[in-house]
């Protein structure tokens, strides 16, 4: 069995800023990891209609992001970071490459550090 024959159910990616950190639960910290799972392109709109509360690692040519997906026309999907201080961005569907759900999210491992007094 070659490698490139395995279908690949799951990605993981790292939380790099701040855009999807609001303070509360449900924030994405900076470093913390996510698994995501891949969604067929052709299906996204579909999907999102049946779930806007989903969290998606959305990738298009310029680059990838994090954000909830709240609604798709068919065409362009509404995408909102969670902290406020980031707008509401609006993706043509034909400009995504690939669309991850997220489905587990691994908060950043906190070290603490005993002294001795």
């Amino acid at each position: 069995m070659e490698i490139n024959n395995i279908e690949r159910e799951y990605a993981m990616f790292s939380v790099v800023g701040d855009s999807m950190d609001n303070g509360n639960r449900e924030s994405f910290e900076d470093g913390s990891i996510l698994y995501a799972k891949p969604v067929e392109i052709e299906a996204i709109g579909q999907v999102i209609r049946e779930d806007s509360e989903s969290f998606w690692v959305v990738c298009t040519e310029i680059g990838m992001f994090l954000r909830k997906v709240v609604s798709c026309d068919g065409a362009v999907m509404h995408c909102m970071a969670l902290n406020p201080k980031y707008g509401d961005s609006f993706v043509w569907l034909s400009e995504v490459k690939s669309m991850y759900r997220v489905m587990v999210l691994q908060p950043k491992i906190v070290h603490y550090h005993a002294i001795a007094i």
